[in-house]
């Protein structure tokens, strides 16, 4: 997880050869609203952790209140 708390944008580390800008979770956890696209069935175990609220995953740690979340078929497995 990113622990920039004290900026809107970092760069991250070396990822693929390059390096990355992104932004901070305090800027996230300012929008306005919050949009979640899942697919796939290899994300059903995140979906899970994302909706209990799982704050060791780093979507966890983004403010629910406004989120939507769209999630395919395969996605949201028994849901």
């Amino acid at each position: 997880m990113l622990p920039v708390t004290d900026a809107d944008v970092a760069v991250t580390d070396v990822y693929q050869g390059r390096r990355r800008m992104t932004l901070t979770y305090p800027i996230l956890n300012r929008a306005r609203r919050i949009l979640w696209l899942v697919t796939g069935k290899d994300k059903v175990a995140a979906l899970a952790r994302l909706r209990e609220g799982d704050v060791t995953i780093p979507a966890g740690r983004i403010q629910r209140a406004d989120a939507l979340v769209l999630a395919d078929q395969a996605a949201a497995g028994v849901l």
